[in-house]
């Protein structure tokens, strides 16, 4: 094959989920005799914010509505902090987490979701009305609200950003090479191999991951296949609240309110990185694709978030420090993609879609592609919900390949 060189996997894109592939594939293959080279392809500068993978806070947690995220939950911690202590830099921030629902919005359904969900992986967690969150963490204004809440002692955040450069960094020391600010123009199967042709040349490779978010059907278009996904604009803000002690990570949670209109989440003070308190509108955001989004403010989504925070958590509230722009990619029952395309005849590519509520998750997913790429198997469990194939998926294909409207209203999976 005329290419610079033959790899053993071939990763696109190097944000989340494609930097823990590299770490992983990287530092595993170490272990396997003359198991081939690893290589990462992004069409940015890594490190940018264009998609989905970066700030400086994601919500990480075993509180989940649906029993397939909280078994993968365990391997989420473990692989973060096998990446610390290889590293020695903190990424995870345990604070708590609550989740809270005011009862006359209709949505007290959903805290019983979350709490069979967790009795049934026997996650240890706690009920509370408006009282005892009060009590608990005095910020929020429910006190004489009828609320009803749940609470989980190991909820978090994740540096994304950071991760991601952790991620990277070791991958290279590990002998990944990575090409930034290079495009991946065709993918095509010759012979055994796959022919990745980029802005930069050509490259082929044994196995390939694919990892583009709301780039992913640019690149399996050349498989002749399309996934159904709504891409939307997403926006986080940071408020400068003058009661900063009261907002750090050993004294305020990390959140997620199931509201009437928004399901918000909130994350604390992130030290050394910002002062401002977190809130976001979870699936809220216009829809676009990859290639229309903007970087722009939305003025009545930063509206809503400022309302929300004057009644619920007044104390947090301040000057606005600044707004960030995110991509979700959003498939219709907003279940994950985590799947190869062997309903493509190509069990040696490998594809993932995080649906606005994967980041959490990016370690041990790269751990799980790199065990399937050098093992053929891989020791956690993944569920049917996450098949490219599944009736779901297949039925919106049947109707025109991607999806663009309303999306689906599901119980909050907030980041």
């Amino acid at each position: 094959m005329a290419s610079k060189k033959l790899y053993k996997c071939i990763v696109v894109g190097v944000g989340g989920i494609g930097s823990g592939s590299l770490y992983w594939l990287s530092k595993l293959s170490q272990r396997i005799p003359k198991s081939g080279e690893i290589l990462g392809i992004e069409q940015f500068r890594l490190g940018h914010d264009n998609g989905s993978s970066q700030d400086i806070s994601r919500i990480i947690r075993y509180m989940y509505h649906d029993t397939p995220y909280i078994k993968l939950a365990p391997g989420s911690y473990e692989t973060w902090d096998e990446l610390e202590n290889e590293s020695g830099i903190k990424v995870v921030t345990r604070t708590g987490g609550l989740f809270f629902t005011p009862k006359d919005g209709g949505h007290v359904d959903v805290v019983d979701e979350y709490a069979n969900a967790m009795t049934a992986e026997h996650v240890p967690f706690e009920r509370w009305d408006g009282a005892a969150i009060h009590k608990k963490y005095p910020q929020f204004n429910v006190k004489n609200k009828d609320v009803v809440g749940l609470y989980q002692k190991d909820s978090g955040f994740v540096n994304a950003g950071l991760g991601n450069a952790v991620h990277t960094q070791l991958a290279r020391k590990h002998g990944a090479e990575i090409l930034e600010n290079t495009k991946v123009t065709k993918v095509a199967k010759e012979g055994d191999y796959l022919r990745v042709s980029t802005s930069n040349g050509d490259y082929a490779a044994e196995n390939l991951i694919v990892a583009c978010g709301a780039w992913n059907n640019d690149i399996l278009q050349h498989f002749g296949m399309q996934v159904s996904i709504t891409v939307t604009q997403e926006q986080v803000s940071y408020f400068g609240t003058p009661n900063i002690r009261e907002f750090l990570p050993d004294r305020f949670p990390v959140w997620i309110c199931h509201s009437t209109h928004h399901d918000y989440y909130g994350i604390p003070i992130n030290p050394g990185c910002s002062t401002g308190v977190k809130i976001g509108a979870d699936a809220s955001g216009n829809v676009c694709t990859a290639h229309t989004r903007n970087f722009e403010l939305n003025p009545e989504r930063l509206e809503a978030t400022v309302k929300f925070m004057q009644e619920y958590i007044p104390r947090g509230y301040g000057p606005m420090l600044y707004t960030k722009t995110c991509l979700y990619e959003l498939t219709p029952d907003r279940h994950f993609i985590l799947d190869n395309l062997s309903c493509k005849g190509l069990p040696n590519v490998h594809v993932f879609m995080g649906c606005g509520h994967g980041f959490k998750y990016a370690s041990v997913i790269g751990k799980i592609f790199a065990q399937l790429v050098l093992n053929g198997k891989t020791e956690y469990p993944l569920s049917d919900c996450f098949r490219i194939d599944r009736p779901a998926l297949q039925m919106m294909q049947a109707k025109g390949n991607i999806m663009f409207g309303k999306k689906a209203q599901l119980p909050p999976v907030s980041r």
